[in-house]
Parts: structure tokens; C-alpha cells; sequence
């Protein structure tokens, strides 16, 4: 996030304190972090997962089965089907990240018209020191005892 603000900074875009917090939910609240490309990057991806909510308790119906949920998880391991810790830049999947990332999640179950769509945000994380940060996120936001970050964006701008 730091380095899409310096981006915008050497850029000659101007922007006011109030809309770089924006830029910075908005990066956190739909974005994602990986090292796909070798180092810590931040995507948002422009499709169907910038609409989607979190499944609490297993409710996800978009992505792929996993019995793993915010009450489940050990907040000390990360699965290892979603460490990321030792993910050497792969040149060969880099070319190929597209086919890749348009492949593996589909409806889990039927979704009817006007129904949301979920998804299992601890599927995106992968980071081990920020796994037991976003799963113990997460249980609070399923226990309705906590608020998702752009949830918190707008509360502060209506203050």
C-alpha cells in the first residue's frame, strides 16, 4: 500500500489526506497481497471478487471446497496449502498466471438471482505474520463484534 501511495506521489498526482485514506481502504478493503511477481504486491482484481463478501462459518458458495473457517483455524499455522512464505518468483507461472487465476474456484452450490456471493477470505491469506491477525479479523467480524475495513472507511467519513 505504502509503495501504490509513493507511486502516486512520484507521479505528480496530487491527492488530499482524506483521499489517500481512501486509496488505502479501498487497496486493503478489495485488494490482496501476494509475491506472485517475486515481491509484496497488492492486487485488485477487476472481476467477480471485488463483489464478493466473506462466508462465515463455512458459507462461502464461490471458490473451492475447504473445511478450513475462521473458527477452525489455528491462528499458529498457516495450512500449508496456503503458506506463501518460500514462493520463488516462477517465471513460467507468471506467464501463465492468467490461465491459472481464471481456473480452480467455481459455485460450490447454486446461487439463485439476487442471492450474495461469499467466499472464504482465509483462501487469499497466506501470509504467516499476518495469518492469526486476519483469522482472529475475521472472527470478530463473523461474532458481529467487528467491522471489514471499508465498513470502517465509511463510518469515519460520516463522523
Amino acid at each position: 500500500i505504502e509503495s501504490t501511495v509513493d507511486w502516486v506521489g512520484e507521479n505528480g498526482i496530487t491527492l488530499a489526506m482524506s483521499e489517500i485514506g481512501g486509496l488505502e481502504a479501498f487497496i486493503d478493503g478489495y485488494g490482496f497481497a501476494s509475491r506472485l511477481l517475486g515481491e509484496k504486491s497488492w492486487s485488485i482484481d477487476s472481476g467477480i471478487l471485488e463483489f464478493m463478501n466473506h462466508g462465515c462459518n463455512g458459507t462461502a458458495n464461490y471458490g473451492y471446497h475447504s473445511s478450513l473457517t475462521e473458527w477452525n483455524a489455528d491462528t499458529n499455522t498457516v495450512p500449508e496449502e496456503l503458506d506463501t512464505t518460500d514462493s520463488p518468483y516462477n517465471i513460467v507461472f507468471d506467464r501463465h498466471m492468467k490461465q491459472v487465476f481464471d481456473s480452480g474456484d467455481y459455485t460450490l452450490r447454486e446461487i439463485a438471482e439476487g442471492d450474495e456471493i461469499f467466499s472464504n477470505y482465509l483462501d487469499y491469506s497466506g501470509e504467516v505474520e499476518f495469518w492469526e491477525e486476519e483469522v482472529m479479523t475475521l472472527r470478530g467480524q463473523c461474532a458481529g463484534e467487528a467491522y471489514g475495513t471499508i465498513s470502517q472507511y465509511e463510518m469515519m467519513k460520516k463522523q
